[in-house]
């Protein structure tokens, strides 16, 4: 195991309240290692790190080559987790409670994702949560936010943030500071590695089939780009690191460091170039590290050159930061991450040719239900994102066709990406756009009928929500915007003043808010008050 890294310096702040923090762990087993990090969170929402370890375990290796990881390499994740346990159990974290344990695509992606899962909490006690692209997306969002905040540079046009894994490559696009895109695609490190060692080349000739292989993926990743295309790089991981510690020597860790394009290029052609034994003599770096620390920087380096990107920063933020920042917020979503979420589902409405004002309007409404009711419906913030983000998609299925438009909403939302949600909410999300008209859920419908008892619960409770909202906008021209809401018993009183003749509105609640009725057990009443 790599020594044990104690610093104990601030992340985010000042050093909060002595006595009251509270340690927390972040374990994260990827393709090639298996990393830890703790930290101590202070009730003001900052934290400091205390220790930070890696071990190398390639279960990449396994994952991306067979498509099965090996008991012996389950046995390899086993006993390094045991020692982590052991180390947690110094700081007092015995339970679960303290520790967040996720694994990314190499177990992901293993037939036996199951049975592996099952022995690493047999032998350690540790659950370990599989957690998709979106949510990575997500932690990646948040441990990059401090350099957008810090480096104005990072901010002006299109930044392009690179992180290149064992098995998929991370983008996330920022325009002017605010995400534009987010994909994740299968170009990764030990793919390639894997690919290439197929054709039993010299290691020159080796290089060149992993730059030809590389540049077909990122040509078609580029063209996919359109006019997005970046001023800047900001690359994480380990791999681009420990590049720009070769050459930009030490670096102050709390901010990016620059390096040329074009020296990050010549590094990464001769690390490709060299033997992996002496890329571990030359580096000190672990066996498994150094098959895939070549591949992994002429990712990074081919996409610079095809975009004429210059100058590449390079942070030393990592997927652990991220959880450790959604932790220290109490895993609430800050009013910048929301703001992200939504102005992506907008994005997807407009290319859907959406009526925005209906939509915004809609979803304005029905978070304004939402707060009203919320000693009722006792749901926390997540749902509140997945209420509001159905809201401004409800209606994106009138792209496909007017008629039966609310499956086509359906469909859409659970084949598409918002940026801050992952599958469970996506499916959430669509699920509610589904009811916002028509019949209401049944055990008949297949979609619906697949989840489980709290997302049933959950879908009802905000579709019955979003019926209501619609039908205050039941023309489309936004005559409901000064509401009131009064709850009596058996009733929702809704009063809305100087909107006008609310005909057709008091038609579409008569035909919508049965629903609502039957999950909050109140009648909905709309009123109209002239002043």
């Amino acid at each position: 195991m790599t020594p044990r890294s104690k610093t104990a310096q601030p992340v985010s702040g000042n050093s909060g309240t002595a006595g009251l923090a509270r340690p927390k762990a972040v374990i994260e087993v990827g393709s090639t290692a298996v990393r830890m990090l703790v930290a101590d969170i202070e009730p003001s929402g900052e934290y400091r790190v205390l220790e930070s370890l890696q071990q190398a375990v390639p279960l990449g290796a396994d994952a991306f080559s067979d498509g099965t990881i090996r008991p012996e390499r389950v046995e390899e994740c086993v006993k390094v987790l045991g020692d982590f346990r052991r180390i947690l159990n110094e700081y007092g974290l015995k339970d679960a409670a303290g520790v967040t344990a996720v694994a990314t695509s190499a177990i992901r992606e293993a037939s036996n994702r199951q049975a592996v899962l099952d022995r690493i909490y047999i032998a350690t006690g540790i659950n370990l949560l599989c957690i998709d692209t979106a949510e990575v997306n997500r932690y990646t969002y948040l441990a990059v936010t401090p350099y957008l905040g810090g480096d104005a540079s990072l901010r002006r046009g299109v930044l392009m943030v690179v992180e290149v894994g064992g098995g998929s490559t991370e983008i996330l696009l920022f325009r002017n500071g605010n995400v534009a895109s987010a994909h994740t695609y299968r170009l990764g490190s030990f793919r390639i590695r894997k690919t290439i060692e197929e054709y039993k080349a010299s290691q020159k000739r080796a290089a060149e089939l992993m730059r030809e292989h590389a540049d077909r993926a990122i040509d078609t990743i580029v063209e996919g780009m359109g006019r997005c295309k970046p001023h800047t790089m900001l690359l994480l991981g380990g791999d681009a690191r420990l590049a720009a510690d070769e050459l930009a020597g030490e670096w102050d860790r709390k901010k990016p460091v620059r390096v040329a394009a074009e020296t990050f290029g010549r590094f990464a052609k001769q690390a490709c170039e060299t033997s992996v034994d002496d890329l571990v003599r030359q580096h000190h770096i672990p066996y498994a590290d150094a098959e895939v620390f070549g591949p992994g920087l002429l990712i990074c380096a081919r996409f610079a050159h095809m975009l004429d990107v210059k100058t590449i920063a390079v942070g030393a933020a990592s997927l652990r930061d991220g959880i450790v920042r959604e932790l220290a917020s109490a895993g609430d979503w800050t009013a910048g991450f929301r703001r992200q979420t939504v102005q992506s589902a907008v994005a997807l409405g407009r290319k859907y040719r959406f009526d925005e004002k209906h939509a915004v309007h809609v979803s304005k409404l029905a978070l304004m239900l939402f707060e009203k009711l919320r000693d009722e419906h006792g749901l926390d913030r997540r749902a509140e994102m997945i209420l509001h983000v159905a809201g401004i998609l409800h209606d994106i299925g009138c792209f496909v066709s007017a008629s039966a438009h609310h499956k086509h909403s359906m469909y859409l939302i659970a084949n598409s990406d918002v940026f801050g949600l992952g599958s469970p909410e996506i499916r959430i999300a669509s699920q509610v756009a589904r009811y916002h008209r028509q019949s209401l859920p049944k055990d008949s419908h297949p979609d619906y009928a697949v989840l489980g008892r709290e997302d049933r619960i959950l879908v009802s409770k905000l579709a019955a929500i979003l019926r209501v909202a619609d039908a205050l906008d039941r023309g489309h021209v936004q005559r409901c915007r000064d509401v009131e809401v009064e709850l009596q018993p058996g009733r929702m009183i809704l009063t809305a003043r100087n909107a006008g003749n609310l005909v057709m509105e008091q038609h579409g609640m008569r035909e919508k808010a049965q629903m609502f009725e039957r999950v909050y057990g109140r009648k909905v009443v709309l009123r109209a008050v002239f002043q």
